[in-house]
């Protein structure tokens, strides 16, 4: 049985959350999505530092303790007069953890908006959007920058699923969905973002420095690659695809020939 804690969180990193019509909306489609939405709210002063500490707890940045379940930070740039007060706390969040989707808000009257957009695109995982815009708009640029939602059937060649609702994957049999025993915790989750990226391109690699930073981090690669064994082994022989590394760079789905 799924518990409640497993549920992905996005963290909202936005202090007029209780005015913006966008941010209230999104936080409604987010859970329709399947995901739990994590607005921060910091009391403190300067207002940027707060959000700063606040986000940083929030994605887990204490070595100590599991990695929090987050899927991405949804960040304004501007936080109370604090022009690119966002832009450091991106910074920040790059230092702890240099895989972490981020998806940027701005106005499009801020000034040296262009400026913010260029720091944006200079990092990986990053995209911007304007707070104009739509939240299916939002939602669309979140999930490209996640890979999936909570919702998500992700199905490889009719015969595998991903349940990513149920954090489960089936395999076809004789018409008949089973589940497949193994893929709990977080070789679950990695084997997720395998089959999205799979999904997308047959030859995109998921990186194994950010498999093991967000899943496995206390272990580090041989966590990674003990774990990634046993699931080869799981998969032999009531799968289509096993998992195939390629120079210590990441790992992919690749067709099982039998």
């Amino acid at each position: 049985m799924v518990q409640e804690k497993a549920k992905r969180q996005i963290v909202i990193v936005d202090d007029e959350h209780r005015t913006s019509g966008l941010i209230v909306a999104l936080r409604a489609r987010l859970e329709k999505e399947g995901w739990e939405p994590v607005v921060l709210a910091p009391k403190e002063t300067p207002l940027h530092e707060a959000y700063e500490s606040a986000t940083l707890d929030a994605i887990g940045s204490d070595p100590d303790h599991e990695p929090a379940p987050v899927d991405a930070v949804i960040l304004d740039m501007w936080l109370g007069t604090e022009l690119f007060g966002g832009l450091s706390i991106l910074k920040a969040i790059r230092q702890i953890n240099a895989f972490m989707p981020v998806l940027v808000l701005s106005k499009h009257q801020e000034i040296n908006r262009e400026f913010v957009v260029e720091q944006v695109f200079k990092l990986a995982r990053v995209d911007h959007v304007d707070k104009l815009a739509s939240v299916t708009e939002v939602l669309l640029k979140l999930r490209n920058l996640v890979g999936y939602s909570p919702a998500d059937r992700l199905t490889i060649a009719d015969l595998l699923m991903v349940d990513c609702a149920k954090r489960r994957i089936l395999r076809r049999e004789k018409g008949e969905w089973t589940e497949l025993k193994g893929f709990e915790g977080h070789r679950f989750d990695v084997f997720r973002e395998l089959a999205s990226a799979h999904l997308r391109n047959q030859e995109e690699l998921v990186s194994a420095e950010r498999l093991m930073q967000n899943y496995y981090p206390d272990g580090g690669m041989a966590s990674l690659r003990s774990q990634i064994s046993k699931m080869r082994d799981d998969l032999a022989d009531v799968s289509p695809v096993t998992i195939s590394q390629h120079e210590r760079l990441g790992y992919r789905l690749v067709p099982l020939h039998k």
